[in-house]
């Protein structure tokens, strides 16, 4: 897939939900789908073994099965030529730009007093020259 297609899909593409995440639907071709029924029989087995292991084992076990689910997550993408997301990012960065351009102004003091002072003293003759 080339770039401007996947940018073009990212941005106007029909979103739907895909395992708690909303994705692009262009983005979810049999590939994935193949390779996310993978992953979530491999979860699912996992899952079924957590109640064996001690509670340092079982931690463990929960962030990698964790990972696993993040991973499902993004495999739309990843398995599209955006393995690292980074065409991904740069695109919502620039679509939150666009929605959330905030302008924002300095107010200027109108009310200023101008300091201005003819009063002399002993030292305006030292300190500015001879004025008169």
């Amino acid at each position: 897939m080339n770039n401007n297609k996947y940018e073009k899909i990212l941005k106007e593409g029909v979103r739907i939900e895909w395992y708690g995440v909303e994705v692009p639907e262009e983005l979810i071709t049999p590939l994935v789908k193949f390779a996310s029924d993978n992953l979530i029989h491999e979860v699912n087995k996992l899952e079924s073994e957590l109640g064996e292991y001690v509670s340092t084992t079982k931690d463990k076990k929960k962030a990698y099965i964790d990972s696993l689910i993040n991973n499902i997550r993004n495999m739309p993408y990843t398995l599209n030529n955006d393995v690292y997301m980074i065409k991904k990012k740069k695109i919502d960065k620039e679509l939150e730009e666009n929605k959330e351009k905030k302008v924002t102004t300095r107010e200027t003091p109108t009310n200023r007093k101008k300091v201005t002072s003819n009063k002399s003293t002993k030292n305006n003759d030292l300190i500015f020259g001879n004025n008169k």
